[in-house]
């Protein structure tokens, strides 16, 4: 029992000065103990606690040591990577004196997830990982506080990565209304960009891994509906794209010119 409990009850510091100061037995000790207020008002949980405290200290030490394994191990779980002396010490005296289940624990431990320089460890780091896929998988956005708040609540048993993966759904869907049927059907955004990605990279020759709907305009236009507001035949995607200055400086641009060139001179005869 903590100095925090004993001190907290003035009839509990009282009895235990006493105890301490007169050598009590545990028989009396736990006879006394039991005629107080404090014990009226009590748990059986916190009561007993209480009492091997004074009556069998040393299997109260054993308890609290396994307690603490037992938490440290869970802190690291949920994603805590060291878990201060403090916070450990009100864990276990959750755990020990007011009965904490561990989906109880989880949840308490869970909100006190803290993130350095954006991350996170343990279960946590996965759950952080996990998320931040599948927002970029939807074309979507969000906020470190975001990431950071809905990882605790996933932590904490009071949400599911299903249910922020509905939510971000179902944002992404309202966000690309031309795909939302099929992004509501289970396609992601970048599966569903994955032709106008193709085209990208092949007419400016630029690497696939360096496309996508966050950093490539017309990628990103073609999503949203393009400019008349309806998805974009792939041509006339492509024609678009190819008026884009950096096409004139590829080889796909100077072999079609070459060819147009070709072209242009066979019809007059000079090229064969």
């Amino acid at each position: 029992m903590s100095l925090r409990l004993i001190n907290s009850n003035k009839e509990l510091k009282n009895l235990f000065n006493k105890a301490v100061k007169g050598s009590w037995s545990a028989e009396r000790f736990q006879a006394s103990l039991k005629n107080t207020k404090w014990w009226r008002s009590q748990s059986q949980t916190l009561r007993e606690y209480v009492t091997l405290r004074y009556t069998d200290p040393g299997t109260w030490k054993q308890d609290r040591s396994n307690a603490a394994a037992e938490i440290k191990a869970m802190a690291t779980r949920v994603g805590i990577n060291t878990i201060s002396s403090g916070l450990l010490e009100d864990a276990v005296y959750n755990r020990l004196a007011l009965g904490w289940s561990d989906a109880r624990l989880q949840n308490w431990l869970g909100g006190r997830i803290q993130f350095a320089k954006g991350y996170a460890y343990g279960d946590a780091a996965e759950v952080w990982d996990n998320l931040h896929d599948l927002a970029y998988q939807m074309g979507m956005q969000y906020s470190d506080t975001w990431y950071r708040n809905a990882t605790r609540k996933i932590q904490a048993g009071t949400s599911t990565l299903a249910e922020h993966e509905a939510y971000i759904r179902k944002q992404s869907a309202a966000k690309f209304k031309n795909f939302g049927q099929q992004i509501r059907a289970g396609m992601s955004v970048q599966d569903l960009a994955a032709p106008y990605i193709q085209s990208v990279s092949r007419i400016l020759e630029i690497p696939e891994t360096d496309i996508d709907v966050f950093t490539n305009k017309y990628v990103y236009n073609a999503m949203q509906g393009g400019h008349a507001g309806q998805n974009f035949p792939l041509w006339d995607f492509e024609r678009i794209v190819r008026s884009d200055p950096l096409w004139r400086k590829t080889n796909n641009a100077r072999e079609s010119m070459m060819t147009t060139a070709r072209g242009v001179l066979k019809d007059f005869g000079l090229a064969y």
